[in-house]
């Protein structure tokens, strides 16, 4: 199926199975995607804006060139996918699958990062807030204190 080039708006897309469909430039303001998987899918220049992607699966996806902003992915599948250099800021990302999954330079300001388990993915070179640092560096055994103790 081509969606490429395509926009939508307040539209409901739940439970969908998109198999080898070309989201090329798509765009999606403010859509319910929730529990819909993408398999195979060509995600190049995607923009999502807003909206409820919950329980999507995105397994492997190759999401390198997307930028999600603002979006509910509320335990998402995210395990293997490539992010590297994708845009994921303001997303609620808590519970999402995130192993093996390459966040190379991915910009994940103000995301809700707490299911991620840095042992299990690459943040080599990854955009994060303050807050989002303290939270990974704990996940990673380090006991983080906001000052010197005397």
């Amino acid at each position: 199926m081509r969606l490429n080039v395509s926009r939508w708006t307040q539209t409901a897309f739940t439970g969908c199975t998109f198999v080898r469909c070309n989201l090329f430039d798509a765009a999606f303001t403010d859509c319910k995607l929730v529990g819909s998987s993408f398999e195979g899918c060509a995600l190049d220049l995607l923009k999502v804006s807003g909206g409820d992607w919950s329980y999507a699966g995105l397994a492997a996806a190759d999401l390198r060139s997307t930028t999600l902003d603002g979006v509910r992915l509320r335990e998402a599948d995210l395990s293997g996918a490539r992010l590297q250099g994708a845009t994921l800021t303001d997303c609620d990302l808590s519970g999402a699958s995130w192993a093996k999954a390459d966040l190379a330079r991915c910009d994940l300001r103000g995301s809700d990062l707490s299911s991620l388990d840095p042992a299990t993915v690459q943040l080599r070179g990854a955009v994060i807030d303050p807050l989002q640092a303290m939270l990974i560096a704990a996940a990673m055994g380090l006991d983080v204190r906001a000052s010197v103790e005397r």
